[in-house]
């Protein structure tokens, strides 16, 4: 959570959370997530039996999205306020919406409204805030407190830092930066190559933003070349991550870590690249692709090895 004026990232804090802006059909299927956006009785005793079992000093916070209408998230709002929850997050986001969908931050305002009736109780927002710019703009317009991040912040780490810290810094820097840490942490190369490559597409972000949110490298990386590394040395070398003879040998005598066999295959970003990468036919080709599809073929699974 990102608390305003003071844009203060705490990266750890007392506190229980409950999210229920989840739309996903593992989640609804088992009445979890954004299914208790339905239920707010349910809803209400779960806050209720987390509030009981924690000590007074742990927070109790909540994280929803908004209802069909104002009166009905408002109405929920309170219902999770009365049963202790101490925090209340809004996704600017119905249930039906999905991430590629710009968020209704229009609607924010009057339920952060509700939330600050409660004396004490912190009101969140979230949805589609990629800059500290966006941040305050939307912070004065909601009257919210503090705002929460997840999908700006694989766009570019950075965003937490302020400008008193130089502000955010190249997409470059970022990821050359996150392959430092993944030496460090000998961190298994396709877990990183994924990461990286989620870090170059946008295929996450709301259409009316892509435009906004650029991707360019000097080094003339790419996620087909990402694809094409086999470990952790290979990422080292295509972002130019510098490193001493003695840790370059401790890498590269690292034994390979054991997968389970649970595989994916990348080929849904390297499609990306097919659809001419830097150019506008790019935000045409990101803004289909929103789902990661299993292995269908062993030459997929190959090309991306």
């Amino acid at each position: 959570i990102i608390e305003f004026p003071f844009f203060r990232f705490i990266a750890m804090s007392l506190r229980s959370t409950s999210t229920w802006d989840a739309p996903k059909k593992f989640s609804t299927a088992g009445g979890m997530g954004a299914a208790l956006l339905d239920d707010p009785q349910r809803a209400a005793d779960i806050v209720r039996s987390i509030r009981s079992a924690l000590p007074s000093h742990i927070s109790v916070s909540a994280k929803i999205r908004l209802l069909k209408d104002t009166p009905s998230t408002i109405d929920f709002v309170r219902t999770l306020v009365s049963a202790g929850a101490s925090s209340i997050t809004v996704h600017a986001r119905t249930v039906g919406m999905k991430e590629q969908d710009e968020a209704l931050l229009e609607r924010l305002r009057p339920v952060i409204d509700s939330v600050k009736q409660y004396g004490g109780v912190e009101a969140v927002v979230n949805g589609d805030l990629y800059n500290r710019e966006d941040m305050a703009r939307v912070v004065e317009m909601s009257g919210a407190d503090s705002v929460m991040v997840a999908r700006p912040a694989l766009y570019n780490t950075s965003i937490f830092r302020c400008k008193e810290d130089g502000g955010m810094l190249s997409k470059q820097e970022v990821i050359k930066e996150y392959v430092e840490e993944c030496v460090r942490w000998q961190a298994h190369h396709k877990n990183a190559k994924y990461v990286i490559a989620e870090m170059m597409t946008n295929r996450r972000a709301p259409k009316s933003l892509l435009r906004s949110l650029p991707h360019n490298y000097p080094g003339n990386q790419t996620i087909s070349k990402v694809c094409a590394c086999h470990s952790i040395s290979d990422l080292c070398k295509l972002w130019n991550v510098q490193m001493s003879m003695e840790r370059w040998t401790k890498l590269l005598d690292i034994k390979p870590q054991t997968t389970t066999e649970h595989k994916y295959e990348d080929a849904y970003l390297l499609r990306l690249e097919k659809n001419d990468f830097g150019s506008s036919n790019r935000i045409q080709a990101e803004a289909i692709l929103s789902k990661r599809p299993r292995i269908k073929d062993k030459e997929d699974e190959q090309k991306c090895k």
